[in-house]
């Protein structure tokens, strides 16, 4: 379990979580990515997870892929309902066997309706956040950092551009605070038109991850300032 976060933003959701993956409960790793998106007939998707066991996880994925190929949901109740029937099934199948920690961050536009931000996980999560949401081991560093610098500025009222930059510096923050988030950075938009969603390429979310020390001087000159 890594670093996989989601961020409204005024041009519709963003998910993004780095490529250090764990692929067994023995928490050996490697670099893959986490993170998955598709378009079908209901509207647009992108997941990205934190999981114990990305294999496992991947499997999972692709039944929700497969279910929501043919799905027509009225609403996200509805959508709620499907995939935590997909959930329940997919953890069944480990038996008596817990089935592996698998939380998911899924941005969603169904067509018509307004893109929102959920968190699932395994056999029956499915709850809507309201700004933003992050999973895995470094959401220890990522939830603090939001709360003390950007939860007072909505990111449905920021452009797109600002909640990038955000979400690279959080998780450049992850990757430097925790020894089990790194490797490169891959997100997805899904945009509150009735769009495809977008890969971001990572070549642009390192360049803003390698400008974010220069975030953590000025943060630390301004605190400095503030309390002479």
């Amino acid at each position: 379990m890594t670093i996989a976060l989601g961020y409204k933003c005024r041009n519709g959701v963003v998910v993004a979580a780095d490529t250090l993956v764990v692929t067994s409960s023995e928490y050996e790793s490697q670099e893959d990515t986490k993170l998955t998106e598709f378009w079908v007939q209901c509207g647009s998707f992108a997941i990205v997870q934190s999981s114990n066991d990305a294999f496992a996880t991947a499997d999972l994925l692709g039944e929700l892929h497969h279910a929501l190929e043919s799905a027509t949901p009225s609403g996200y109740r509805e959508l709620g309902l499907t995939i935590k029937d997909q959930m329940r099934i997919w953890s069944d199948g480990f038996g008596r066997k817990e089935p592996p920690q698998s939380p998911l961050i899924m941005a969603v536009k169904l067509k018509g309706q307004s893109a929102k931000l959920f968190r699932c996980e395994p056999p029956s999560t499915f709850i809507e956040c309201d700004d933003y949401v992050a999973v895995g081991y470094g959401a220890a560093v990522t939830d603090p950092l939001y709360h003390l610098l950007f939860a007072t500025s909505g990111g449905e009222y920021a452009h797109i551009q600002t909640i990038l930059r955000r979400i690279a510096y959080l998780i450049y923050r992850a990757k430097k605070g925790n020894a089990l988030c790194g490797k490169r950075t891959h997100t997805a938009v899904v945009w509150r038109d009735d769009l495809a969603p977008t890969i971001v390429r990572s070549i642009d979310l390192e360049c803003a991850e390698n400008k974010s020390p220069g975030l953590d001087f000025l943060f630390s000159s301004a605190a400095i300032f503030a309390l002479q």
